[in-house]
C-alpha cells in the first residue's frame, strides 16, 4: 500500500472550472489519502484559497487572457511562472511531488528549488506545443522555441505522463525515454458522467461543449444550422464553454440570421453541472479542424458523450479514429458544414441508427474508463 505524501499540482487554468483532467487526477489522488494542492488562476473576485472534494487550491492574483496574440499569451505564461515560482520558493520542499500540467511545458522549471530539495517533478503533457503551435503560426521562431522547451522540460521531469499513445510515441521519438514517459488518457469519471433519462424537450438539440478556439471547428458547426433548420425546424445548437473566439461565434451566427437557433452559455461550466446540460441533448457535436496538432486530438467531450449515451457525430481524424469506428460515430470530412449537415439530418430521420451508434460507442469507452486509468497515478507517488 502506497504511503500517503502531500502532492502538489500547478495549472494556468481556473479551478474547478475549465481544466476537468486536473480536477479529475486531484480527487483521484485525495481518495487514495494523499494530500493534495492545487495553484492556479483566480478569476475576478473568486476567494483565494479553498478545499472542494478534499482539494484544496490556492489561486493566485491573476486571471486569464483569451487573446490570439502569441506575445500575449507567452508573457501571461511568463508571468504565471514566475508566481509559481515564488509560491514554490516558500511553500514547495514542503511537498513529496509537484505535478505540472502544461501548457506550457516551460511551467515546470518553476520547481527548481523543490526539484534541488530532492521532490519528484511530474510533466503532465497536456497538448504537444510544438504542434499546438505550428497549427496556430506554422513553422518559425516560436516553434523552435517551444520544441527546445519541450525537450529540456521532459528532461527536467522524473516522469512524463501525456493522454494518448499517439503523443507518447512521438514523445519518445524526440527523445523521451519510453520507460519514463507514460499515458494516462483523458477520460471522464463515469461516477459523473453516466447514462440518464432524456428529459423531454420541445427542440431537437445538438451540442458543443469546451473551449472556443478556431482549431475546434465551432463555427463548421454554425455553418451547417442554416442548411438543416428548414428540415428540422426545432433545431437548437448549445454553445457551452468559453474562448478567444467566442464573440466571432456570436458574430457568425447573427450574420447568417441563425442567432435564434443557438445558445451561447458564454462561460464555462462546472464537472458537475454538466451532465445534467447533456443530459437534454439528442447529439454531441465534435468538429475538429484536421490541422497538424488538432488532427491528433481525442476531445474528452466525445468520451463524455459516449459515456452518456448521447450519439456523436465528429470530424474523420487520426485521433478520432484510432479509438472509434463508422460503427460507433457518424464521421464527416473536417471543415465541411454541408456534410455535417447532412449527417444531422440523417440522425434525426434515423433514431435506430441513433441508437446502434450509442450501443456500439457504450462497448468502446467501457474499455476506457477513469475508475482503472486513475490507478495508474499510484505509480508516482511510491
Amino acid at each position: 500500500m502506497n504511503k500517503k505524501i502531500k502532492i502538489c499540482m500547478v495549472v494556468y487554468a481556473y479551478y474547478p472550472w475549465d481544466e476537468s483532467r486536473v480536477q479529475r487526477e486531484a480527487i483521484a489522488l485525495a481518495k487514495m489519502g494523499h494530500t493534495v494542492d492545487v495553484i492556479c488562476l483566480r478569476k475576478n473576485n473568486e476567494p483565494i484559497t479553498g478545499n472542494e472534494n478534499g482539494v484544496t487550491f490556492y489561486r493566485l492574483p491573476m486571471r486569464r487572457h483569451y487573446s490570439k496574440k502569441i506575445l500575449v499569451q507567452l508573457t501571461d505564461y511568463c508571468f504565471f511562472g514566475v508566481l509559481v515560482f515564488l509560491r514554490l520558493l516558500r511553500k514547495g520542499c514542503t511537498y513529496k511531488i509537484i505535478h505540472f500540467h502544461t501548457p506550457p511545458d516551460m511551467f515546470i522549471f518553476a520547481g527548481i528549488i523543490p526539484k534541488l530539495c530532492g521532490k519528484k517533478m511530474i510533466l503532465d503533457i497536456h497538448d504537444l506545443q510544438p504542434e499546438l503551435y505550428t497549427a496556430k503560426v506554422s513553422k518559425g521562431l516560436i516553434v523552435d522555441v517551444l520544441t527546445i522547451s519541450e525537450k529540456l522540460a521532459c528532461r527536467f521531469a522524473n516522469n512524463v505522463i501525456t493522454v494518448t499513445d499517439i503523443w507518447r510515441n512521438r514523445l519518445i521519438k524526440r527523445g523521451v525515454p519510453a520507460q519514463k514517459c507514460d499515458v494516462i488518457m483523458n477520460l471522464p469519471d463515469e461516477k459523473v458522467f453516466y447514462s440518464r433519462p432524456k428529459q423531454k424537450d420541445s427542440f431537437y438539440n445538438i451540442v458543443y461543449h469546451g473551449t472556443l478556439v478556431k482549431r475546434y471547428g465551432v463555427d463548421v458547426i454554425i455553418k451547417a444550422i442554416p442548411l438543416v433548420k428548414t428540415t428540422i425546424p426545432g433545431i437548437k445548437l448549445h454553445i457551452v464553454g468559453d474562448g478567444e473566439e467566442l464573440n466571432n461565434l456570436i458574430s457568425l451566427a447573427s450574420t447568417l440570421g441563425v442567432e435564434d437557433k443557438i445558445y451561447f452559455s458564454k462561460k464555462f461550466v462546472t464537472v458537475d453541472e454538466l451532465p445534467d446540460i447533456l443530459s437534454k441533448m439528442n447529439t454531441g457535436i465534435v468538429p475538429n479542424r484536421a490541422d497538424c496538432f488538432t488532427k491528433e486530438v481525442l476531445n474528452t467531450k466525445l468520451l463524455e458523450y459516449a459515456s452518456m449515451n448521447i450519439p456523436i457525430i465528429a470530424s474523420s481524424t487520426i485521433g478520432i479514429r484510432t479509438y472509434f469506428d463508422k460503427d460507433s460515430i457518424l464521421f464527416f470530412t473536417p471543415e465541411n458544414e454541408k456534410e455535417l449537415a447532412e449527417k444531422i439530418i440523417y440522425l434525426y430521420n434515423n433514431p435506430n441508427k441513433a441508437k446502434e451508434l450509442v450501443a456500439n460507442a457504450e462497448k468502446i469507452f467501457k474499455k476506457h474508463n477513469w475508475r482503472a486509468e486513475s490507478q495508474k497515478l499510484r505509480k508516482y507517488c511510491r
